[in-house]
């Protein structure tokens, strides 16, 4: 195998995958959201700044969210 690919393939296995910092029993617990479609909604927007913030999300930015 050529080395390039196998420093990709090293590089690859050897990443730590981002977790997104709230789900949805974080929401019901903290937030009294209740399980439906503004749960859903509320979680898609998290989510969506969550990746456009380079996987980093604040609790301030959070709370806006959940506040909107």
């Amino acid at each position: 195998m050529d080395k390039n690919l196998l420093s990709l393939i090293n590089l690859f296995r050897n990443k730590v995958l981002p977790t997104m910092p709230v789900g949805a029993k974080i929401l019901m617990e903290k937030y009294d959201i209740p399980e439906g479609k503004d749960l859903g909604n509320k979680l898609k927007k998290i989510e969506e700044n969550w990746v456009n913030n380079n996987f980093q999300l604040s609790e301030n930015q959070i709370n806006k969210i959940i506040n909107s």
